[in-house]
């Protein structure tokens, strides 16, 4: 399970849905001249339909693949036996091409019952969500996906993206250009969220927030025991009639 280091770092996980697309090779040379790591939910059908694209992502060390259904349905409509397809070959598609093993799954739209539970369940994988996302299918605008991003970041969270906006790409450009100054570490899904159960559902590493929180409710213990204390001595002065008005 990853954690903030000593210095106060943060680690993230920025994650780029819906190709791979035109756009797939230049958001990858974005992330690899900025040594940043990232994980890409991948659509089977547009996998088939760039093999090359999906190939070039496979073989980056900085890159985690992982499923984003075949066609991008909603899964809450479809029928049993198309929620098996749309879960199990999109897997399948992506480690014949890549020859890596998949064990993550993203539901299209972040839409899911507990058949797409199973299916995942079936096949090793988990579910991954998330706890931040840019709205770059919204507003395509590079410099509001950066503003987004920089402004909202937190301590474990996973950053919803598309690489099948051409905003993106320079959306992320522009967050990288700012965040990596700071004490901000890019890792990957499985690096944030360490081993995951097949079939659970994970919305970022609520751990490191969570250390977070309590690292800062510890100071603002600390500090209300101060002031507890030095109200208790002007109580007792005042009692001896020598606190100051």
């Amino acid at each position: 399970m990853g954690s903030t280091r000593n210095d106060g770092t943060i680690k993230v996980a920025l994650t780029y849905d819906d190709g791979p697309t035109e756009h797939t090779l230049d958001l990858l040379d974005v992330l690899e001249k900025a040594g940043v790591k990232a994980t890409f939910f991948v659509r089977g059908d547009r996998a088939q339909s760039r093999p090359e694209v999906l190939s070039r992502l496979g073989s980056s060390p900085l890159i985690e693949i992982a499923g984003h259904s075949m066609t991008h349905p909603d899964l809450r409509v479809v029928n049993d036996s198309e929620v098996s397809v749309e879960v199990i070959d999109s897997q399948k598609v992506i480690e014949v091409i890549t020859g890596r093993r998949v064990v993550h799954f993203r539901p299209p739209q972040g839409h899911y019952d507990e058949r797409v539970r199973r299916a995942a369940m079936a096949c090793g994988q988990a579910l991954i969500l998330w706890t931040l996302t840019s709205l770059d299918w919204k507003h395509r605008s590079s410099s509001m996906t950066a503003k987004i991003v920089t402004e909202s970041l937190r301590d474990g969270d996973i950053v919803l993206l598309h690489d099948s906006e051409p905003s993106t790409v320079d959306g992320t450009r522009q967050f990288l250009n700012r965040l990596l100054g700071r004490r901000v570490e890019f890792v990957t899904v499985s690096e944030l969220l360490g081993p995951t159960q097949p079939g659970h559902i994970y919305r970022g590493n609520v751990s490191l927030r969570t250390r977070a929180l309590r690292r800062i409710l510890g100071r603002l213990g600390h500090h209300a025991e101060k002031r507890q204390s030095a109200s208790r001595s002007r109580q007792a002065v005042a009692a001896d009639g020598w606190e100051e008005s």
